[in-house]
């Protein structure tokens, strides 16, 4: 395979040097030569610090008390700003030390707890107060006993810090330091891989890249830390961080890389290299022991850009300080009707939730608002959906700070507007099931023309909708072509390929709900194409056809588990007539479509008691479930429902199955003494 082109390098000193630029600006260290520096002064740990975090780009600010040991004072922080600690005050513990130099813009999260015995309070804040004196606050419910508050550095320069327990009292003050990062150039980092770097590697971690490298023999080196140059470049854009680690502690380094570095890259890979020196103890030597460089490719960050249909406006979509996601928009059409707020968190976990919902007057049209409290500060999918189930509107939602991008594809664009078949449609399915830990779904025949008939349709009614113009839906349809279970269905349009619609729903929080289900077994696709290049497409799901024989076995299956759990002493078995008459009534509320003891067109389950010669005080159960599965569960969970049945007083009993057009199974159960 052929060799990308060397980079040209950069000798040690020079990007040593230069990262220790604004400490050789302050006189605090003076250069002699290429391979020492010396100190001028005392530096104290306070300043190193300070002066580290402005070069530096990651968010981990634990490990900045762990690099470059130097003689002098460096046994506590200056006075003027001391380390906001775990034990910061009797009426509050902190989860982490807080060294106050923040970066402006950067949002910090206080987590921590309420001590006991200091008092309940339902708040706490946290106020910031700047040299001019203005003061913002930054308030969080105590759930428990435990708070986790994203605090806000809007204004570089001085403030005070106030962690205040409950809305009055005393409360704890520190000093801080707000300051904006500088632009750091390098030349790019040769390829050649040497030195002490005996593992490289990089990967996606919720909208950040981690990176995780091993030295070689970290024990067997002289006392002292280690600087690592990173670079990340694809073409001609380059971006570069300085880590410092503690090398003698920890031979396993780690970073976190906010994904922000990557603004400027595109589809494809990235280049990762490090490079790292080592630094004396003593007199700050540069270490020349090794100069080591390795590299990595990961695939380039994808931004998963919103969805919103031209029915709505989304007039603001917000992640809080206080920890709140807030979704605001209106309706563009009276014919409209907003229905249900979705939230989907990177765990696959999916909240339901209930919009407010308000008229613009003289408008005939909806005001609506999702409001939604996070577990954790995270990267959340939202969605607004029409109360037909369309989604109106998805949108990526993430705290400032966290750009919202995810690592996968799941928004990835087609290059060409190729019109793709059904076959890659289904193909694309079950790489996302695959994934997912799900089973392959096969396409069904019938159920895709029932997907290419709803595609048509739209397409010839110039609608989108779950939902026909006569009020009309899927399930309605099916049982024309003879379809027996009920049918799920994503629906979706695009203005590239039907592939393209594909990977927009499954990020839609619903639909994806539907793409995943492991209930589902078979798939039908439908793809039309509008006059103005559009691609509608359907995708309807279902699970496995209820047949006779299918039928046979879950009564059998339900007879067996109802004896084991209710058996007793008299309790016999079914007749055969009984069995006659439960099976003549199943049938009759699966043609009926609904469980009734009587209906308008005359069936009445007492005739047939008396068709039967049975006595009327024989105990019945029947009902309707949507599902083979539905039916099994309620077996397990809520047989005390019809334990009557099974009474001691009870000789004989009779169980009966059949399946209405929709698919809806319908049971009927009878004791008799």
């Amino acid at each position: 395979a052929p060799t990308e082109k060397p980079y040209n390098d950069v000798e040690i000193s020079d990007w040593f040097a230069g990262y220790f630029y604004e400490a050789q600006q302050k006189n605090i260290f003076t250069t002699k030569n290429t391979q020492n520096i010396y100190p001028a002064h005392t530096l104290t740990r306070g300043d190193l610090a300070q002066m580290m975090y402005k070069y530096s780009q990651f968010t981990n600010k634990s490990e900045y008390f762990d690099v470059l040991e130097i003689s002098g004072n460096t046994s506590a922080l200056p006075e003027n700003i001391p380390e906001i600690s775990q034990d910061s005050w009797d009426g509050v513990t902190l989860d982490q030390d807080i060294l106050p130099l923040f970066r402006k813009g950067e949002i910090v999260t206080f987590s921590g707890k309420i001590n006991a015995g200091s008092g309940n309070a339902d708040t706490v804040s946290i106020i910031v107060t700047n040299s001019s004196g203005k003061s913002s606050k930054f308030s969080g419910d105590s759930r428990d006993g435990r708070f986790d508050i994203p605090v806000f550095f809007q204004e570089e320069g001085s403030v005070q810090i106030g962690i205040l327990k409950g809305k009055s009292g005393s409360y704890i003050t520190y000093e801080g330091q707000v300051f904006s990062s500088p632009t750091k150039n390098t030349e790019p980092l040769p390829e050649n891989t040497s030195g002490e770097i005996s593992h490289f590697s990089a990967k996606h971690e919720l909208g950040r890249v981690r990176l995780d490298w091993t030295l070689k023999n970290p024990e067997n080196s002289d006392r002292g830390n280690s600087v690592f140059h990173v670079q990340f470049r694809q073409n001609e854009v380059v971006k570069n961080i300085f880590v410092n680690t503690s090398a003698q502690k920890n031979p396993e380094n780690s970073v976190l890389v906010p994904v922000s570095i990557f603004n400027n890259f595109s589809t494809g890979e990235i280049q990762i290299f490090i490079r790292g020196a080592k630094i004396g103890n003593s007199s700050l030597d540069l270490k020349s022991k090794f100069s080591a460089i390795s590299k990595v490719k990961i695939s380039a960050f994808e931004r998963f850009t919103e969805t919103v249909s031209d029915d709505i406006e989304i007039t603001s979509a917000s992640y809080e300080y206080n920890n709140t996601i807030t979704v605001k928009g209106r309706t563009k059409k009276s014919s409209v009707a907003v229905g249900k707020g979705y939230v989907l968190t990177t765990g696959e976990d999916l909240f339901e939730k209930n919009l407010t919902l308000s008229e613009i007057s003289g408008k005939n049209t909806q005001k609506f608002i999702l409001n939604f409290t996070p577990r954790k500060r995270d990267f959340y999918v939202v969605e607004i959906s029409e109360k037909d189930g369309r989604a109106l509107a998805v949108l990526p939602i993430a705290p400032q700070g966290m750009f919202p991008v995810i690592p996968n594809e799941f928004d990835k664009k087609e290059e060409t507007l190729t019109k793709i078949s059904t076959l890659d449609a289904l193909r694309r399915i079950n790489q996302f099931r695959k994934k997912y830990n799900r089973g392959v779904l096969n396409s069904d025949a019938v159920i895709s023309e029932l997907a290419l008939i709803r595609a048509e349709d739209m397409k010839k009614r110039n609608y989108f909708s779950h939902t026909t113009p006569a009020g009309k839906t899927v399930n309605d349809f099916r049982s024309d072509l003879g379809v027996t279970v009920p049918l799920s269905e994503n629906i979706a349009i695009h203005h590239q390929s039907g592939l393209d619609a594909t990977y927009s729903l499954e990020f839609s929080p619903t639909h994806r709900k539907n793409l995943l289900d492991e209930n589902i077994s078979r798939v039908g696709i439908g793809l039309e194409e509008k006059e103005d290049g559009e691609i509608i497409l359907v995708q309807l799901f279902a699970g496995e056809k209820i047949s006779e024989l299918v039928l046979e076995n879950l009564q059998g299956e339900i007879s067996e588990k109802i004896q084991k759990k209710h058996k007793t002493p008299a309790f016999y078995t079914e007749t055969s007539v009984l069995k006659k008459m439960t099976q003549q009534w199943a049938n009759i509320m699966a043609t009926q479509k609904t469980a009734k003891f009587k209906y308008d067109s005359g069936e009445d389950w007492d005739d047939l008691l008396k068709n039967y010669k049975i006595q009327r005080s024989s105990n019945v159960f029947i009902g309707s479930f949507p599902s083979q599965e539905s039916l099994q569960n309620f077996i397990t969970h809520e047989a005390e429902k019809f334990s009557e049945i099974y009474s001691p007083q009870k000789k004989t009993f009779a169980l009966s199955l059949a399946v209405s057009d929709e698919g809806i199974l319908f049971l009927c159960m009878v004791g008799e003494e």
